[in-house]
């Protein structure tokens, strides 16, 4: 699950993203039995975590709200 993460931080291809229904911008990404939901974070947020942490070298370009077991998902979609 940390490749993954770090996969989506480097924005490679091929990993298995998608939109979740009825909640954008929410998105999931699939790791074996994990599924992480996040959303892509825009210019103006990135700026304020790096305003604020010092110690970030680079801007953030996603925030993870839960990472859930598939059996999970829909359960966790309905808090967001």
């Amino acid at each position: 699950m940390k490749q993954a993460l770090v996969d989506l931080g480097e924005e490679r291809p091929g990993l298995d993203v998608r939109p979740l229904e009825g909640h954008p911008p929410w998105q999931r990404l699939r790791a074996g039995d994990w599924r992480i939901v996040f959303r892509r974070l825009t210019p103006e947020e990135s700026a304020l975590v790096v305003l604020k942490d010092e110690r970030t070298r680079e801007a953030p370009t996603f925030l993870v709200a839960r990472v859930v077991n598939r059996r999970d998902l829909d359960k966790a979609i309905k808090t967001l």
